[in-house]
């Protein structure tokens, strides 16, 4: 993996942890709470990872624009216009109740889902407002001239649960809601999908609507030199941005570790574990070695939370001299605001 280059022979490291939510008891292993100790916290607002993806990229305030960035990153002429992501999903039961749960790759033919997206793009034609089908994601966007009042719940905050308290609010969400409605009646009608159910196959009627925004009129100054993320927005922000993906930081044997930090720059990597599960502390052991050689070639690391149930998120800033300070007390992220096992 060639190494990003960078402007100072000591940069810096932001490791961020969306799945960090809150306190999981023994979960968190030896080495978060270690690091947590020996480093000078902050507490952030943040309401959705977005606000915090924001913040992290030097945004204006709000939500990261992620609709409009994965518009982008699939090839749709955004142009300025107000965009939001309609997410295929499955809507089924589980234990008695009806929730979200993600489409399953490959479920529609291309030629199938490009017959769907002519058939909603004529029934909505002269509404002000486009729908438009993006490549290879195959998600679908629907993009308007103004900005309407309408908040949404990002997808992945939505798998899993029940939607009906999760679905768009705002001042514009009844004529948006009724519009993702007629949509969903539209499709389940057509015969691609009656032939589909026939047949046993998963239709596509369900979307759900996340990710609402507009590309902001300049690109904000970008501190990046490179990102590592497996998250498609996250990666689709790096593209519009201009920031080089890279991959296999936790591969990189000692002596390239050495290498890559004193060429760096400014690093943001993404790492997704889940810290309610039991083998993400053990996961996490794996990239300490990455941590190390960072702060032993001079670079600073920032530790960043995902959000708490109190709305706020956590960072922790290590300097490279805070490596040696073991008399210092590990501690838990979230300082008592996230109850035990509250996630």
């Amino acid at each position: 993996m060639p190494a990003a280059k960078g402007d100072s022979s000591a940069g810096g490291l932001t490791l961020w942890l969306p799945g960090l939510r809150a306190w999981p008891g023994e979960a968190l292993g030896e080495f978060l709470p270690r690091y947590w100790g020996r480093g000078r916290r902050e507490r952030l607002p943040a309401t959705t990872l977005l606000d915090l993806a924001a913040r992290l990229w030097s945004f204006p305030a709000g939500p990261l624009p992620a609709a409009a960035l994965l518009a982008a990153a699939d090839g749709v002429a955004v142009n300025g216009r107000w965009v939001i992501a309609l997410e295929a999903v499955q809507i089924q039961s589980r234990q008695g109740q009806a929730v979200v749960l993600p489409m399953p790759v490959e479920t529609l033919q291309v030629e199938e889902m490009d017959v769907l997206l002519a058939a909603a793009r004529a029934h909505f034609a002269g509404a002000g407002w486009e729908i438009a089908g993006g490549k290879p994601s195959g998600r679908w966007y629907v993009l308007a001239e103004g900005v309407p009042d309408l908040r949404s719940t990002p997808i992945y905050a939505v798998l899993g649960r029940e939607p009906l308290d999760l679905l768009p609010k705002g001042g514009d969400a009844g004529y948006w809601n009724g519009i993702f409605n007629e949509l969903q009646m539209l499709l389940t009608a057509h015969p691609v999908n009656r032939r589909r159910e026939a047949e046993d196959l998963e239709p596509l009627r369900f979307f759900w609507a996340w990710g609402e925004g507009r590309l902001p009129d300049t690109r904000p100054a970008v501190r990046w030199q490179g990102v590592a993320s497996s998250t498609p927005w996250l990666r689709a922000l790096a593209a519009w941005a201009g920031v080089p993906l890279l991959h296999g930081l936790d591969a990189l044997p000692d002596g390239e570790l050495r290498i890559f930090w004193a060429e760096a720059g400014e690093i943001l990597w993404e790492w997704p574990g889940d810290w309610r599960l039991e083998e993400t502390a053990p996961a996490f052991a794996g990239i300490v070695p990455v941590l190390h050689a960072a702060l032993a070639a001079g670079v600073a690391v920032q530790l960043w939370s995902g959000i708490m149930p109190d709305g706020m998120a956590e960072c922790v800033r290590l300097r490279p001299g805070d490596r040696w300070r073991f008399w210092r007390r590990a501690a838990r992220p979230g300082r008592g605001a996230a109850a035990l096992g509250r996630w």
